[in-house]
Parts: structure tokens; sequence; C-alpha cells
């Protein structure tokens, strides 16, 4: 069977229902995958599927990267034979984000394809020269790249100089539909009137451009129908924001610290609304929360595990998803924090089943990685084939010289 070697230095696999679903996808068609990963002790690291392995790694590293060596410092002769011997059972090397940079130079050393799978985009007039040409070079010879749709995609091939043919765009998303199984488990967990809507929020909470501060004033003007929820996505929220969530009659901190995937539904079966806000912060130091950003498009999985299950969203202005919004009505759009309460005032139960009925129209027809995944399978497929066909030519050449020898 080929073995795929993935090298992801972020290391949250496991709360990542994009990545989890293409290592499941490529073991169902007979492929055996490696993930290599940072050790994080702060979150679940466990191998998705029984075809696959999670091999965890702690090297020393300033920045926070490096999985199997660090490309910055120069390998020993003996480094890059033990590299070459430890892993030459691969047939193919896929680099995540920033993990690029170590797998090209792990496909080149053991003469095996490679590519590139892009969460994020390092724009070079944010990073610098000198941060971004390693992951330029790395990219010279990918075989394939996935990105999240056209705009990212020529954004990626822009930065990175990869000939956009070899890019595949696949939304961050997961795989099929999750029947919306109502439940008001959130309403007894946190003793709420079962009459209550819940607008749920999913994901990072501390970070500035998460919104956080602008959307915990805008709550100041919901009716009483309508209570927010906060889930922080690794399950750790700043103890000043939780102080300030106790000042409110009407937020909550999630009674779930953190939930595998495939217990996601627990918190969204009992929620009317999920909410998504992206701010770029331009003057960030982070380079992610600048640019990035601004080109959010299909790349938010969030959203996606909201439409996943059937639950309508509430997001700012972000581009492309904004205007998927309003085309499907799959839930409602604003330009201004203060016009939220409005917004949901204008929301019964009624509106948000049919909205709810739409998202999963959309996530089956537009996001489901199943769907999604199959062209790239098909390359990769391909890839393998060709590359088997090359070894065996060079073996069969080998074998002509040796019998001419003779």
């Amino acid at each position: 069977m080929p073995k795929i070697l993935i090298i992801h230095p972020e290391g949250n696999l496991n709360n990542n229902p994009n990545l989890t679903g293409i290592v499941e996808i490529l073991c169902e068609n007979g492929y055996v995958v490696d993930i290599y990963s940072r050790k994080r002790t702060n979150i679940k690291q466990v191998a998705p599927c029984p075809e696959s392995q999670l091999i965890t790694t702690s090297i020393h590293d300033p920045n926070d990267t490096a999985v199997i060596f660090i490309p910055e410092i120069e390998l020993s002769k003996e480094a890059l034979e033990g590299l070459k011997s430890n892993f030459e059972q691969y047939d193919l090397v896929i680099g995540v984000d920033r993990g690029i940079i170590e797998a090209s130079e792990i496909a080149c050393l053991i003469n095996v394809p490679y590519g590139l799978i892009s969460y994020e985009i390092y724009f070079a007039i944010e990073t610098g020269q000198e941060f971004k040409i390693p992951e330029i070079l790395a990219c010279r010879d990918v075989s394939f790249a996935i990105c999240q749709d056209r705009l990212r995609s020529g954004h990626l091939a822009a930065e990175n100089h990869i000939d956009s043919e070899k890019i595949f765009d696949i939304p961050v998303a997961g795989r099929s539909l999750i029947p919306r199984k109502r439940s008001n488990i959130l309403h007894e967990a946190l003793k709420l009137d079962r009459e209550k809507k819940i607008a749920v929020y999913m994901g990072e909470v501390n970070a500035k451009w998460a919104g956080f501060e602008e959307l915990f004033e805008s709550t100041d003007a919901w009716d009483d129908s309508w209570v927010m929820i906060l889930h922080q996505r690794y399950g750790y929220v700043l103890s000043s924001i939780a102080e300030r969530i106790k000042t409110r009659k009407n937020v909550y901190l999630s009674p779930y610290p953190s939930l595998d995937l495939n217990d996601l539904h627990l918190l969204l079966d009992s929620a009317d609304l999920g909410i998504a806000c992206y701010i770029p912060q331009m003057h960030s130091p982070c380079f992610l929360d600048c640019r990035n950003l601004v080109n959010i498009g299909m790349a938010s999985g969030k959203i996606a595990s909201y439409l996943q299950h059937g639950l309508p969203i509430l997001i700012n202005e972000i581009g492309e998803m904004s205007e998927y919004v309003k085309r499907f009505e799959l839930g409602k759009v604003f330009d201004d924090f203060g016009h939220i309460g409005a917004i949901l005032g204008s929301l019964d139960k009624t509106g948000l089943h049919r909205l709810g009925n739409n998202c999963q129209d959309f996530f089956r027809r537009n996001l489901n990685l199943d769907l999604t995944m199959q062209p790239l399978l098909v390359a990769i497929d391909s890839l393998l084939k060709s590359q088997d066909l090359q070894i065996a030519e060079q073996i069969m050449d080998i074998a002509l010289i040796n019998n001419n020898i003779r």
C-alpha cells in the first residue's frame, strides 16, 4: 500500500475537521498515512483512523514550527543519511503551511513527489523576504497544492510562486452532512429557559480579530429572547474575559471546556444561530491577522461546521462567504455590530428552521469534503502511478546496463 507522510507543525489535527477528513479519505482509498506534528500538551493528539499514525515531536525551535529537523540548520552527512533511512518508506510527502519547508527537503532526499496544504497565506509584504523566501523555494517543485477558493488560490500562487494549474480548491470543511437533532442540553447545563434562543460563538475568543469586544458590547441591545454562548476552541478563555462575562445576564461561557469533533453536535444541536466574525488587524505583529483575514474566503472552519450541522449563521462582511449567505439565505450578514440586536429581533423559530435547511443544502452541494476531495484523489493516484512507472523504467534501464556489461 502506498505510504504518505504529512508534516503538520500546528498539531491540531483533532480540532481540524478538514485535515482529519483528508486523512480519513486517503486511508479509505488504499493509502497508509503518517502525520508528524509538534507535541502540543494543551490539546488532544491522536490518529483519526486505524490506517493512520500520529507521531509527535518536541524539537527545540524558537519559531515553534520544526517537526523533524530545523530547516535553518545545515544537517551533517550522517544526519541526512539517517533521515533518508527513516523516511524512504514514503511514496508522497505533504507539508501543511510552513511544514512545506521540511516536506520539500525530505521529498528531495528520498526522491518522491510532494504537495502543499495551505490553510494560511503569508504575504511577503507583511512577513519580509527573510521569512518568505524559504517557503517560496520549498514550493518550486510541488506536484500539487490545496487552497480553499479561487481568490485565495490566486494569492497563494502569487505569493508562493506556484503554477495556478497545480492548485486544487478545497474549502475548509468536514465530511458529509450531520443530521440536526434538536436538543436542550445547553439550556439544561446553564439553567436557561427552554424558550431562549441561543447564538453560539465557536472558535477563537481571546484574539482581537475574533471581534469579542464588539460582539460583547452588542449584547446590551439584544432582546430577552436571545443569549450568547462563547465556546473557545481549546477551552481556555482569558480570566479578564471570563470576569466580564459574569457582568452580563445574557452572555455565558460554554459548559464544555473542549469538544472532540464527534461531540460537536452536543453544542450546535442546542443552538439556534452560529456567529463568526473576522476583523483583520492590519497593524498586528502577527502576519496571519492581516491580509490573510482580509481574504478569508472559504477558509473558515467554524462557518463550515455551522453549515454542516444545519445552523444558520450570522457573520460580518468578509467577502465571498458573505455573498453566499445573502444569495442562498444561509443566515444574516451585518456591517455594523450595533445592528446585531435588531437583526436577532427579526428572527423567529420558523425562519431559523428554514435558514437551517438552506445551510445543509449549501454544505451538501458546495462544501462536503467527500465531494470536493475527488479531483485531488484522482491527481494523487495518477501522480503515484506515474512515479511507479518511472521507477520501473529506471530498474529496467539498470538491468539492461548490467546485461550489456556481462
